[in-house]
């Protein structure tokens, strides 16, 4: 039964391991993501004020012309 716990001792650790790994290099895509994002967010506020812009003109034409 001692080799069996063992052989489970390091299988969990093996395990952990590549955990550890995994969840490093999670956090490193995400602070490449936010490094992305940082530089396209004033292109992505001029578009979202754009897009809003529009729709508030075609609101607008759509509510006159029914009137």
């Amino acid at each position: 039964m001692a080799r069996t716990d063992e052989k489970l001792r390091r299988e969990v650790g093996a395990e952990r391991e590549k955990l550890v790994e995994a969840v490093e290099a999670l956090r490193g895509e995400a602070a490449d993501i936010r490094g992305r994002m940082r530089t396209r967010l004033p292109l992505a506020a001029v578009g979202a004020l754009g897009i809003g812009a529009a729709m508030r003109l075609l609101r607008r034409r759509g509510l006159r012309g029914r009137r």
